[in-house]
């Protein structure tokens, strides 16, 4: 199942959904539980490669940019999309200033609809 949208409390809502949920949360509230708990507090192995990850390439960055990408017409592959995004980027230099007039030029790099 792919979507972009928050939906936990609407599968309990779906019938093909009900009754496995049910059985695996007899408690509604119990589901968002976990999830939490899976999401907020990862294992230790998780968040060490979290950690290493961020002070590798994160830690001494001035300014940090995040970039959130949709893919809702799968013609190309991922990594396809990735370095078509990558390019862009690096074409339009975003990666080393933040404007307005930045992000619009990658846009239309990227022949985004705004």
């Amino acid at each position: 199942m792919t979507k972009d949208s928050y939906l936990v409390p609407g599968l309990f809502l779906t019938p093909p959904f009900r009754g496995e949920l049910e059985a695996m949360f007899p408690e509604k509230d119990a589901a968002f539980h976990h999830l939490g708990r899976y999401l907020f507090h990862p294992s230790n192995a998780v968040w060490r490669a979290v950690t290493s990850y961020h002070r590798s390439n994160l830690a001494g960055a001035s300014r940090r940019v995040g970039i959130q990408i949709r893919v809702f017409q799968k013609k190309h592959p991922p990594r396809q999309v990735l370095e078509q995004l990558l390019s862009c980027v690096r074409g339009e230099r975003c990666n080393t200033y933040y404007t307005r007039n930045s992000i619009m030029r990658l846009n239309i790099c990227l022949n985004i609809q705004i």
